[in-house]
This record gives structure tokens, C-alpha cells and sequence, in this order.
């Protein structure tokens, strides 16, 4: 899908991660989809619908469920997504966004380490802190543990 997509030149990002397999003794490292069945298009309403029907079955927009339009994904959401996931970081955890309480966390920037930049919340998973980078209603990346010192509050003036 990714590389029909290059192809009629429609820019994508399609989140994967990097799995080592062990076959008769070798190892390969294999590209496997980060999240079942999900990728993001950067294009107009009308050519993300063109899409759906060239690909028919194959492509399924994300909708607003009050109007039925196809959701529009804000420029920092994606950035923010895609520092996160793009690394080869083997401690990502991927969730539904709708699964995360984002009201309780802490909304902070990271100042230091390999996320760098990246804002989002904090939320304790499995006892750990972590830093969730969500694209709200369709999907949430936990980050590994991130220490406080590279942490830097926000307060409502500096929130996206």
C-alpha cells in the first residue's frame, strides 16, 4: 500500500517497527506494521476520498462521527506521532487513544534523550513513567521510561 501510494505521489507515513526473526538458525531483521492496518495520508478531503475508491476495500478513512467527514490530522498531532515512531526505539507500546485518560497526565516536553522535542503526557503504565503521543481517537504510542530531570512542564499558555 505504502509504495502504491508513493507511486501516484500522495505523501504517507506508514508507522512500523523493526522485528528480529529467527529462521533455520538466521536472523533477519523484518519491517512489520507498528499498528494493524494503519496509515496516514497528507491530502485534500476530496483526494483522500479518490483514494478510499481506487483502493476499494483496501482503504477505510477515519470519519468525524458527527458529520461523516474524513478526520483531518493536525501538522503538530503528526509531527509529534512521527518523532516518536519513526526511531527504531524497541520499547514503544502502541494503544488504542480512546484506552489512555489523557485529562490526568501531566502535559510536558521532553528536553533531552532520543524524544527530544517531543510533547505529550505523562501516564504511568506498568509502574513506569511514560510519555504518550497521541493522534486522539485513532491511535497512542508510549515511549519508554523517561527520566523527570528531561522533563519540562507545560502549563495552559504553552499547550499546542
Amino acid at each position: 500500500m505504502e509504495s502504491e501510494l508513493k507511486k501516484m505521489s500522495v505523501e504517507c507515513y506508514y508507522p512500523v517497527k523493526l522485528v528480529v526473526h529467527e529462521h533455520n538458525g538466521e536472523q533477519a531483521v523484518i519491517r512489520e506494521p507498528a499498528v494493524s492496518s494503519l496509515i496516514f495520508i497528507h491530502c485534500s478531503t476530496t483526494q483522500a476520498e479518490e483514494i478510499q475508491r481506487c483502493f476499494d476495500g483496501r482503504v477505510i478513512l477515519y470519519r468525524y462521527r458527527s458529520s461523516r467527514r474524513p478526520a483531518v490530522i493536525s501538522d503538530r498531532e503528526m509531527n509529534a506521532f512521527k518523532m516518536v515512531t519513526s526511531g527504531s526505539n524497541p520499547d514503544l507500546e502502541y494503544m488504542d487513544a480512546n484506552a489512555v485518560n489523557f485529562k490526568k497526565g501531566q502535559h510536558v516536553r521532553v528536553t533531552g534523550g532520543p524524544f527530544e522535542g517531543a510533547v505529550g503526557y505523562i501516564q504511568r503504565i506498568k509502574g513506569n513513567k511514560r510519555l504518550i503521543v497521541a493522534i486522539e481517537g485513532v491511535v497512542a504510542v508510549a515511549t519508554s521510561y523517561i527520566p523527570s530531570c528531561l522533563l519540562q512542564k507545560l502549563d495552559d499558555n504553552d499547550k499546542p
